[in-house]
């Protein structure tokens, strides 16, 4: 068992992993490890929406639950998200920045979210997803060249000693 306190609350957990034909015990103590990170962070997230009043009893079971309950999960894959794309973005946030620092103090300033559509629209124009293209492919160039020399610098041989 752990014993865990989290944000005042405390409460025990299994640690249901051991040495045994499937794992050695360096596996089973850092499957336990991640078990009780995870199920520790989880019910930070359960105190913090229970408030200071919550009947710490109440809490107490369902922590135990949670960690009754609790099964390894893998996250979905996710792509990484395309240069280009992230580029777009970065640029026509500087458009609408530079625009909002034009209009007059006395304008009304439009809501994050009109904002977030704004910069969504100028991403996929054309024209900001050209410059956006022509900027990731110079920053590929420079690195390439970059690399390139330090592999040269690095492959060079010292002069021979002629005596």
């Amino acid at each position: 068992m752990a014993s865990c306190r989290v944000l005042g609350q405390s409460f025990e957990l299994e640690l249901p992993y051991e040495e045994g034909s499937m794992l050695t015990a360096s596996e089973a103590a850092e499957l336990n490890r991640l078990r009780v990170a995870r199920i520790v962070e989880r019910a930070r997230a359960i105190i913090r929406s229970r408030g200071p009043g919550a009947d710490p009893e109440e809490v107490r079971r369902e922590l135990e639950m949670l960690a009754r309950d609790y099964r390894f999960t893998s996250p979905p894959f996710v792509l990484p998200p395309d240069p280009a794309e992230v580029e777009a973005l970065k640029i026509a946030k500087a458009i609408v920045q530079e625009r909002l620092a034009k209009l007059p103090p006395e304008a009304n300033a439009p809501s994050a979210a009109e904002l977030y559509e704004v910069i969504k629209a100028l991403a996929s124009e054309s024209r900001v997803r050209v410059e956006a293209s022509r900027r990731v492919e110079l920053t590929r160039k420079v690195a390439r060249d970059t690399l390139g020399a330090l592999d040269d610098f690095l492959t060079i041989q010292p002069p021979k000693d002629e005596t």
